[in-house]
């Protein structure tokens, strides 16, 4: 349903697409909206469709997509994508 709505003028309709080959069908044809999806799956990873965190292909889709990024979506080279998960410790209790 998504990719007649993308074929008939509504881009943005690609956010709902989660196949990563239509997704890159898509953003061959130059469709920001899929490149956004695809930035996304590389950055974070989305190992339900076989894709893992890519920081060099996201920073790709990223530069496709930038125009219709959110202001939240901000590039940042250093950024791990664990690191919103803080380090593992170990609370020790003293009697």
């Amino acid at each position: 349903m998504a990719v007649e709505l993308v074929r008939r003028g509504k881009e943005d309709a690609a956010s709902y697409i989660r196949a990563p080959k239509v997704l890159l069908d898509l953003c061959e044809k130059g469709n920001k909206y899929a490149a956004r999806e695809l930035y996304a799956k590389f950055r974070w990873g989305d190992e339900e469709h076989g894709i893992f965190v890519d920081k060099e292909k996201a920073s790709v889709y990223y530069d496709l997509a930038r125009d219709v990024l959110d202001e939240r979506d901000e590039w940042d080279d250093n950024d791990d994508a664990g690191e919103e998960l803080p380090e593992p410790f170990i609370i020790v209790a003293t009697l």
